[in-house]
């Protein structure tokens, strides 16, 4: 038996099942014309089910819910009064309303990725043609070598060079040398700390985290570059372990959360030390192991008078500058045979 056949069959027992009921024809059609959403004129009419009734008064709620929201904002930015009843009756609240608004967005949030990494983060992305206020190029013109010692005292370090155009290499300051194994020791006990950054960058496609790095082999790593950069305390304390900080630095001054670890091949290409912040100009370079090549250049308004200066930064050597008057690349050494690993920090 079909489908029609099936419903004609019901359709006749539904008529005479009204017959029994002492209703007639027209009774009985308009029935049959109601159950099935048919008006006697032919319009046919959707009954609305159930859950399209809960969706369409949850519509109308947040509707509503948005236009009063507006409205009050409005209301709150032209009437003082208004303002000043809605904070003094509201403050101790807000707490509890920011969280719930929080908890609410969570399921929301957890269905992208992870933003957490971003939070540390002054910048998003670099703008490499940025430059902030132009130094004096009457500062560094004089300036023609690097000074080189292998002792200073913080008195002497902040009379003589500490904010000035002044490049100043303290050989061996690094109180322990650190090596490859030393890095994937800290990192393996302190992994959590280093995963929770964004500023993970490899030149190699291959090694796009510390965990891929260290499964490398010696020969992979012939020509990478990879940059960490840290903001977090718990990262800060685990980098002083490798890298203390140097004695020449003055007690009072403000050290940055900000540091960075670069791990070099030993045909690595070259590439600019992205390092201070408009509070955070003086910057220190520690080698840790293996030597690079820093070129320190002044600024491009200042190239015609100012000397663009190069230096070879040998393990245990710790570089100081100021970021104000000069941009530091970093190159390979010829002739260095092993990966090598540099750290940068600043401070006020």
């Amino acid at each position: 038996m079909t489908s029609i056949e099936i419903l004609t069959k019901d359709i006749e027992n539904i008529r005479d099942l009204g017959k029994r009921w002492g209703m007639n024809d027209a009774q009985i059609r308009k029935c049959l014309l109601e159950a099935v959403g048919v008006k006697d004129d032919g319009e046919i009419t959707v009954k609305p089910t159930l859950r399209h009734g809960i969706f369409q008064a949850m519509l109308t709620s947040i509707l509503v819910l948005f236009i009063l929201f507006v409205g009050l904002y409005f209301l709150v930015q032209v009437h003082e009064p208004t303002e000043h009843f809605i904070g003094k009756n509201l403050q101790h609240l807000n707490y509890d309303i920011f969280r719930i608004i929080r908890l609410a967005g969570l399921p929301f949030l957890h269905r992208f990725r992870s933003m957490e990494a971003y939070y540390e983060e002054s910048c998003i992305v670099n703008n490499p043609y940025f430059e902030g206020n132009r130094p004096d190029c009457e500062s560094c013109k004089h300036e023609r070598r690097i000074a080189i010692t292998e002792n200073i005292t913080s008195s002497k370090f902040d009379l003589h060079y500490a904010s000035s155009t002044k490049i100043l290499k303290i050989k061996n300051a690094l109180k322990k040398k650190v090596s490859f194994e030393d890095l994937k020791a800290s990192y393996d006990e302190n992994k959590a700390t280093y995963h929770a950054t964004a500023g993970f960058v490899s030149s190699n496609p291959d090694v796009q985290s510390m965990d891929e790095l260290f499964k490398q082999e010696d020969s992979t790593l012939q020509n990478i570059h990879i940059e960490g950069n840290y903001r977090k305390v718990s990262t800060a304390k685990a980098l002083r372990q490798l890298f203390p900080r140097p004695d020449f630095i003055p007690a009072d001054v403000e050290v940055s959360l900000d540091k960075a670890i670069f791990i070099d091949g030993p045909k690595s290409p070259l590439y600019t030390l992205i390092t201070g912040t408009p509070h955070f100009q003086n910057i220190w370079y520690a080698q840790g192991s293996g030597s690079r090549l820093l070129r320190f250049r002044p600024y491009e308004h200042c190239l015609s008078e100012c000397s663009i200066m190069e230096h070879i930064v040998e393990e245990g050597d710790i570089v100081y500058w100021n970021d104000v008057f000069w941009k530091v690349d970093s190159l390979p050494v010829h002739g260095e045979y092993k990966t090598t690993i540099s750290f940068i920090a600043n401070f006020s």
